[in-house]
């Protein structure tokens, strides 16, 4: 950056002095240039007590003409800059027309209109809107919208934009143009324009008032066949949020079109989704079971989005997660019912634990409602994301089911067509409930991981359990303490034996087996009465807050809890423990040059899990997962990468050997087996595939051999690429032949290959970094497409610790180098990829060092604000 960018404050925000209510949009696109017509109507914004001002944003146009009421505009009457357009000539009411020019197919940032491959489309979220017209890009700026698009008809026959389709008829012989027409106020990052010559497949479904929906999902030609499981998501979608929220669709049509090269998964565009093909592609042949699920959640989210985000909307920037949060949580609530619900919420804390907990103590920590940001594209966070949908989820812990929906009702009728805030959602479910919630919205504007830390004592005399809770929160950046949370704490009791306990609450005489404790004090007592054996606490069932609870058991306890608890998480959680004792004692005999050692009674707790396994499989398969390495990194100081490394090989190793029998036993209980595409059948395929990655680690030869057979006998791409994972790290004949196959029969797929790119950057061989390198220059790589950045070089920095972390600083220079270049043409991705430096403070010296240095010449470099604010918020 040439200049230190500007940093926005939520204390400034002031509304619009105009408001835009209509706009009419001609787009002619054309394969040199492209013009836009912008025809909107303004009107000063009663609720504006600035003095009248008009300043249209504006990036990479050309402006050609600008009229008023149908009179060009004199030089003197408006400034253009490199920002934007300033209109000095103003009315209360006016007809503002403005023409630009501009040239989509050198866009290769993928913000705005721009040209992929033989595809036009935008990704106008969150500040793309003003790369294609001047306008007051802003999200509390709601307008209608009726769209022209002008194109060739040969090129370009599949003509899409928002709303409702009007019309189409020829023009000029050789050209074709579409009207849309969408009768609903959005703000203008939920505009979208498709063009191109596309394949479809149709549905139609019928909403709770007997209104017919037509649904067209678009993809590339000859792969409308893998479709078909994305259209089948969206009308399960359709449904489930009728059933659980009585929200119907509104609009006549629903289209969602898939695109190769798009910034980010999916976007939720009024009546036109686009999508990363990835989230709509898919068959058994090319896609893995857990990539279904993946596209049945981003089918979904970005469905419900069209009340949580596009009816009602965001008044700034800074209330992202008003919508993302809201509709993170709607989306893990429909996936887990229609998948597996113990298993969904444990891969939904998984993800928190490794993702946002390191957020919320590295540079980039900030609250679910952030105060500041230099650009906010920056934002699209775990934070804002996941932390936010779990502080909706406490919501519905505290209120209950019920109270809740009545709450989402409440919302969407008091704000309806508006763009509001979080304090406004937090009012509607006050308003129903009659609880004062004003202390939880602590949970919105403190950044940092609460720790809650309990002491315990029963008296058996009086059949009496007495808790003391305390928490204590440091804020991230300023170090300083944070007011008290209310958290909600789900816990239920066992006997020694493993049965559930009844309990009273203080002098009550109710008997309980579940509770909410409610803390909202720094430190706070609770009194359980009628306690009739000595319990085991099950504390923080269902992970009802996004905590770090601190409670010593003795493992006695954690294996009771593991075996015996009713709460799935609470099991997962319990082995979780015992297994991060035993890494962490591994990692710091390792780190002083002794051999670690193995507690035979480890063994106890997969042992268990296998004997229950085809009970439960997909919980049977998260329980024989261990802690993610950034998970266990939190509880360690100047971490030693390599050490870290060997201390999970020695753990898979010494399970894989101490377990062989029961595990081969298990494995072979699929060797016949034909697992289809049932949910029933991809619960037992995970579990397989569990204990499958628990058997490889034992001999490499074996594992080599064993990996092959099941290469070459999948019958579907899970089990094809379970086996390729586990070969990746091989250097074996076997490996290099799996590779050569799987390269030589998808190498025309470019999704597929994602998945190839992304187990070579994971490899723990000898020659992955080179090979990495290499990479780069394959014909199949292409460098500007996000997902084979992501698959390849986010990878490959942000998960391999044997590879990426090295004292001589190789593989970081390497990566800041790949970041630099990539920014020149999309900063959203470079931003991205260099969060993969976020956390090198945690690391030994040696690799600060290292890392710090590439880090100092990335900031030195000329880059955009993008990456500025990530580079800088790091070195700081």
């Amino acid at each position: 950056m040439s200049k230190t960018p500007q940093t926005i404050y939520l204390k400034d925000y002031q509304p619009p002095t105009y408001l835009i209510p209509s706009v009419e949009l001609t787009i002619e696109l054309g394969e040199t240039e492209t013009f836009v017509k912008n025809k909107m109507t303004l009107v000063r914004n009663p609720k504006s007590t600035e003095d009248p001002q008009l300043f249209l944003n504006g990036e990479e146009l050309e402006l050609v003409d600008v009229s008023i009421d149908g009179e060009p505009l004199a030089s003197s009457d408006y400034d253009c800059t490199e920002e934007g357009l300033r209109i000095k000539t103003l009315k209360d009411e006016m007809l503002l027309e403005v023409k630009t020019r501009l040239l989509p197919q050198d866009n290769k940032a993928f913000s705005g209109l721009y040209k992929t491959k033989s595809i036009f489309c935008t990704q106008m979220e969150a500040e793309g809107f003003r790369r294609m017209t001047y306008f007051l890009d802003r999200p509390d700026v709601l307008s209608k919208y009726k769209t022209t698009i002008v194109a060739d008809k040969k090129k370009y026959p599949i003509l899409l934009s928002n709303g409702n389709f009007i019309e189409t008829k020829d023009v000029d012989g050789e050209k074709q143009q579409a009207v849309w027409e969408d009768p609903f106020p959005k703000p203008c990052y939920l505009f979208a324009l498709v063009a191109g010559d596309l394949d479809w497949v149709e549905d139609s479904y019928t909403t709770i008032s007997k209104r017919k929906v037509a649904l067209k999902v678009f993809v590339d030609k000859g792969k409308k066949d893998r479709a078909r499981f994305a259209m089948n998501s969206l009308k399960q979608s359709m449904k489930w949020d009728e059933d659980t929220f009585r929200l119907e669709y509104d609009l006549d049509i629903y289209n969602i079109v898939a695109v190769d090269d798009f910034n980010m998964g999916a976007m939720e565009n009024k009546g036109l989704n686009i999508f990363n093909s990835k989230y709509v592609l898919a068959d058994t042949d090319s896609a893995t079971d857990a990539e279904f699920q993946a596209i049945l959640r981003v089918i979904g989210h970005e469905y419900f989005h069209n009340w949580s985000g596009n009816r009602v909307t965001c008044r700034d920037w800074f209330q992202l997660s008003l919508k993302e949060g809201l509709t993170v949580f709607r989306d893990q609530e429909f996936t887990a019912d229609l998948t597996s619900r113990p298993e969904k919420r444990i891969e939904d804390v998984a993800l928190l634990r490794s993702r946002q907990f390191p957020e919320d103590a590295g540079p980039m920590a900030h609250p679910v409602r952030p105060d500041s940001y230099i650009s906010i594209d920056n934002f699209y966070t775990v934070t804002i994301y996941e932390k936010g949908a779990e502080v909706i989820r406490m919501i519905h812990t505290l209120l209950g089911p019920e109270m809740f929906k009545k709450g989402i009702a409440k919302y969407f009728e008091l704000y309806d067509g508006q763009a509001v805030t979080t304090d406004d959602f937090v009012h509607a479910m006050e308003t129903v409930s009659k609880r004062d919630l004003t202390p939880f919205k602590k949970w919105y504007d403190q950044a940092g991981t609460p720790e809650v830390s309990v002491r315990s004592q029963y008296s058996e005399e009086d059949q009496t359990l007495q808790l003391e809770m305390t928490q204590k929160t440091l804020d991230p950046i300023s170090k300083e303490e944070n007011k008290a949370y209310h958290i909600p704490i789900k816990m239920g009791l066992l006997s020694e034996a493993g049965e559930p306990l009844s309990f009273c609450i203080e002098k009550g005489d109710e008997a309980f087996n579940e509770w909410t404790l409610e803390l909202t004090q720094p430190k706070q007592n609770f009194t359980f009465t009628k306690v009739h054996k000595k319990p085991v606490l099950s504390l923080l069932r269902g992970f009802s807050a996004p905590i770090k609870m601190n409670y010593e058991q003795e493992d006695k306890n954690l294996y009771l809890l593991l075996t015996k608890d009713k709460d799935s998480f609470n099991r997962w959680e319990s082995g979780q423990k015992i297994y991060l004792k035993t890494l962490t004692k591994a990692y710091n005999d390792l780190l002083q040059n002794q051999k670690p050692e193995f507690p035979e009674e480890l063994t106890e707790a997969p042992a268990s899990i296998l004997n229950s396994g085809s009970e439960d499989p997909a919980l049977s398969a998260k329980l024989l997962s261990k802690p993610s390495p950034a998970y266990l990194m939190q509880f360690i100081d100047d971490v030693h990468p390599h050490k870290l490394f060997e201390a999970y090989k020695f753990f898979s190793q010494e399970v894989a050997k101490n377990l062989d029998k029961e595990l081969r036993e298990q494995y072979s209980l699929f060797k016949d087996k034909k697992l289809g595409t049932s949910n029933e059948d991809i619960l037992l395929r995970t579990y397989k595939n569990a204990v499958f990655q628990c058997i490889a680690q034992h001999d490499e030869k074996e594992a080599s051999t064993i990996a092959l057979q099941q290469f070459q006998d999948a019958q579907n791409m899970t089990d094809s690429l379970a086996a390729l994972a586990k070969l990746a790290h091989l250097e074996t004949p076997e490996s290099d032949q799996a590779f050569d196959l799987f390269y030589d029969r998808w190498k025309e797929d470019a999704l597929v290959m994602n998945k190839w790119f992304a187990n070579r950057a994971l490899s723990l061989r000898g020659d992955t970094f080179e090979k990495i390198q290499q990479l780069i220059q394959d014909p199949v790589y292409d460098k500007n497409n996000p997902n084979n950045i992501y698959s390849l070089i986010y990878s490959f920095a942000s998960y391999n610790l044997a590879h990426f972390h090295n004292p001589d600083g190789r593989a970081y220079q390497w990566v800041a180098e790949q970041v630099l270049e990539i920014d020149g043409r999309n900063p959203q991705v470079s931003s991205r990829v260099a969060s993969c430096f976020n956390s090198w403070k945690k690391f030994a010296p040696e690799f600060q060092q290292a890392m710090g240095k590439s880090l100092a010449w990335l900031h030195g470099s000329k880059t955009s604000k993008n990456l500025f604010e990530i580079i800088d918020r790091a070195l700081k």
